[in-house]
């Protein structure tokens, strides 16, 4: 992780505050596991350095890319391929969470009218969001970049392999294994091995942040209608 970044935050409350505020980012005083690390087994390991303002986190894997887990709704994968790159795409666009659709990086042009569009409803006026972003880009030695860039980028690191993947407990796949633990060592398999049972109700699931899936109609899908 970059310590210097990581150290100005921890140190500057304001700023900190600022990036709260702004991005949706709040930086933790003491790094902390992974939610569900407990019941669910991880393919590359991390650990969580900032959670959103639902509580959801910012990691840091052991590769050294960053994820972001929504653990309500299962979004969840890799948005950066390292600490730098996650605070550019956070202060440039904080609302990249919005442009989770893979038919947006297509065409250039519907893009660029989808970020139109996510800039109007920006509660933020112009003059304020420009105003802070360059404070926060200044203080965090952060560079402003083109949105289509930082999202394409963003794309790139989300899409690739190895993805994101997670080992849980599925009842019903318990149900239909052919070989099955009793259900009250079910807690103990958790905390081993995960992948020693995969044929008795754990399966391993795929993350990405960008949605694969195309629609029929993408400009009413993404209200340019």
């Amino acid at each position: 992780m970059d310590r210097s970044k990581y150290s100005i935050l921890k140190n500057d409350n304001q700023l900190a505050e600022k990036l709260k505020q702004f991005c949706d980012f709040e930086i933790l005083q003491e790094k902390q596991n992974i939610y569900g690390q407990d019941f669910l087994k991880y393919n590359i390991e991390g650990i969580v350095f900032g959670i959103n303002s639902n509580g959801h986190e910012y990691i840091l894997l052991a590769d050294n890319s960053i994820a972001f887990n929504d653990f309500d709704y299962g979004i969840r994968g890799r948005m950066a391929e390292n600490l730098l790159e996650f605070f550019e795409l956070i202060i440039n666009i904080p609302e990249w969470i919005r442009y989770n659709y893979i038919g947006l990086y297509d065409d250039d042009k519907l893009l660029q009218e989808y970020i139109a569009k996510i800039e109007k409803e920006n509660k933020i006026g112009k003059h304020q969001f420009e105003k802070i972003q360059k404070e926060l880009c200044e203080k965090l030695s952060v560079k402003t970049y083109d949105k289509i860039y930082l999202l394409k980028r963003f794309c790139k690191s989300a899409i690739r392999d190895p993805k994101w993947n997670i080992t849980y407990f599925d009842p019903n796949e318990y149900e239909m294994a052919p070989e099955k633990p009793p259900i009250n060592e079910i807690k103990d398999i958790y905390k081993n091995s995960c992948y020693r049972y995969e044929k008795a109700g754990f399966v391993t699931k795929e993350y990405s942040l960008i949605n694969p899936e195309k629609m029929n109609n993408e400009r009413k899908y993404l209200g340019l209608q």
